[in-house]
């Protein structure tokens, strides 16, 4: 019954604005992910699990370790190993002897005080990011190639999904490769960034980006390229407008025209504006794929690919993604898809030329900001992997080895869980090896959020929300009315629509940087006439709003549209409202009979 209603029902979550709230995109922003009924899974009570991987100099695993010989230190302090294991793949455990493994079984049964072997690693749940809307045609070419053969050495216990910053989630995390493989093929590149903004002058994402933070290099190339492309006269067309010297470049009255300034400065805030919108949405998809596997109950792994994206003054949104995979345990490697990048001096032979003769100071500014563009648009992809745990591959055109590197489970690995912190701070983790004979190389997470005694546990949070979904009971914690409407949408379907509306003046929102800010946390689930779960969607709607759009806001209220296409039967429909910061969750149910 529950496979055949999958079949019939599509769940569409749509959370859409009033026309008071249009224009705000900057104010609300909007993370869906797919929600499911699970068992709420819990490490040991108190506990920060932590998996060690320990190679030799040939980047092999090494194997045989026990607790007594790694040493752990929380912020510089050395802390005691509650919980140890060990923890081997599939690979190695076909490959071992009978006489290893009744070796390990025996260990397993001598140790005490927790420490535990184990023979199988676990279920694993990789998720396949694929950013879209940075990534150019031929690198995303090679990389869906890499990621097809991928899929084939892959455990057969692994889950995986494939994500995409474009469109969220594109397949779900299962074990049917045939039908994640047929997702990947169907992927395209739809960047919606161009190496340069504009002809005259030719500015590209990473010089617009200099030229708003005030470079002054970056400025001289720009005019210079400005005065040599437009035939002004009067214009020096190796140098820019005179009288430009340093900082006060960007000062008017050091300038042989003014409107020349003005042009290159609003062609580069432009250009800066498309590009810093596309990073936001690769960072908001990003972190809807980390959400999505936060629900799962064993590794999590999340496999970022992208030739790299420019995430200056997106700090705070980079942070909020960290936090909430450290939390998570959620690791992020990165696989930067322009591989060996190489890129020789002068324009690139993809883009139309001017016929005219590239001024020096712009032919300078370009060679010799090479390295710092490239390290600018892969800065966000390492540090993801190097705060929570993963790998980034990159400067190699072997992206097989670059998957196989961040997204295989190695051969052994070793667990361990220590007693946290409670002050609400982050606490770097050190993991030595008292011998140094056993290994050279030490993959660890750097490490981990300790909850404050006032913070709200997550995972009693996950259960509060998910208790709230399955109950029946009205709950009114937030001010919500409901309304519910039927109409046809196909011959054999009928579509339920339920708007939400919000008073958002009595939401307990925080002031921060002159903005009203806070999170709301969606979750629509619709059971059948038996009580059983059938399918469900979650949306995160984060609030930063300005004082006028705050007002405006207020007056109007925020809708939230739940849109069904259902066949004729008995359904019950529960629509959950959860205020992220106070806890406070409103909630309806609808008892329906679709005709």
């Amino acid at each position: 019954m529950h496979g055949r209603l999958l079949c019939l029902l599509r769940l569409l979550l749509v959370v859409t604005l009033t026309q008071a709230q249009q224009n705000v995109s900057d104010e609300v922003r909007i993370t869906s992910s797919g929600y499911r009924i699970l068992p709420i899974f819990r490490t040991e009570a108190n506990e920060v699990p932590v998996e060690v991987i320990v190679r030799n100099r040939r980047g092999e695993p090494v194997a045989g370790l026990q607790s007594e010989q790694f040493e752990v230190y929380d912020s510089g302090r050395p802390v005691q190993i509650r919980r140890f294991s060990v923890q081997r793949g599939a690979r190695a455990i076909h490959e071992a002897s009978r006489a290893s493994e009744n070796k390990l079984r025996q260990h397993a049964e001598s140790v005490s005080d927790g420490v535990t072997v184990a023979q199988n690693r676990g279920v694993r749940y990789v998720e396949l990011f694929f950013d879209d809307l940075a990534t150019q045609q031929k690198d995303f070419i090679a990389a869906k190639l890499a990621a097809e053969r991928f899929l084939s050495r892959l455990a057969p216990e692994d889950f995986v999904g494939v994500y995409a910053a474009s469109a969220g989630q594109i397949s779900p995390l299962s074990q049917a490769r045939d039908a994640v493989l047929r997702d990947i093929v169907a992927l395209e590149a739809r960047s919606r960034s161009s190496m340069a903004g504009g002809s005259c002058p030719r500015i590209t994402p990473y010089q617009a980006m200099r030229i708003v933070h005030t470079d002054p290099s970056a400025m001289q190339a720009a005019l210079a390229d400005y005065c040599a492309c437009s035939g002004r006269m009067g214009c020096d067309r190796q140098s820019g407008a005179p009288g430009a010297v340093g900082a006060d470049i960007f000062s008017p009255r050091n300038q042989g025209n003014v409107e020349d300034l003005n042009i290159v400065i609003a062609t580069a805030q432009a250009t800066w504006q498309q590009t810093k919108q596309v990073s936001q949405d690769v960072l908001a998809s990003i972190r809807g794929a980390v959400m999505e596997l936060a629900s799962r109950p064993g590794k999590r792994i999340l496999v970022l690919v992208s030739a790299g994206f420019l995430s200056d003054d997106l700090e705070g949104q980079m942070d909020r993604i960290t936090s909430e995979a450290l939390r998570e345990q959620v690791s992020i490697s990165s696989v930067d898809a322009k591989g060996l990048y190489a890129e020789a001096p002068g324009r690139p032979l993809n883009e139309p030329q001017q016929g005219m003769e590239m001024p020096l100071s712009t032919f300078f500014y370009e060679t010799h900001s090479l390295g710092e563009r490239l390290e600018a648009e892969d800065g966000a992809m390492a540090r993801f992997a190097e705060s929570t745990g993963g790998l980034m591959f990159h400067n190699n055109n072997d992206l097989d080895l670059g998957f196989r590197q961040v997204g295989l489970s190695p051969d052994v690995a070793y667990l361990l869980a220590i007693k946290p912190a409670e002050d609400g701070k982050y606490h770097r983790l050190q993991i030595k090896i008292k011998d140094k004979a056993y290994g050279e190389f030490i993959q660890v997470r750097p490490g981990y959020l300790a909850p404050s005694k006032s913070e709200v546990n997550l995972e009693a949070s996950t259960e509060e929300l998910q208790n709230a979904v399955v109950a029946g009971d009205a709950r009114n914690g937030i001010p919500m009315a409901v309304k519910v409407e039927l109409s046809k949408a196909t011959e054999h379907r009928q579509r339920l629509t339920v708007g939400m509306r919000f008073d958002i003046s009595k939401l307990s929102l925080q002031r921060r940087g002159g903005r009203q800010t806070g999170t709301l946390i969606f979750v629509a689930a619709l059971f059948d006439s038996t009580g059983q779960f059938i399918t469900g969607k979650r949306a995160d709607m984060d609030l930063e709003l300005k004082p006028e759009t705050y007002d405006r806001l207020s007056k109007s209220g925020i809708n939230g549209v739940l849109a069904i296409e259902v066949q004729p039967g008995a359904y019950r429909l529960r629509a959950v409202v959860r205020e992220a910061a106070q806890g406070k969750i409103a909630a309806e149910t609808r008892n329906l009979r679709i005709e």
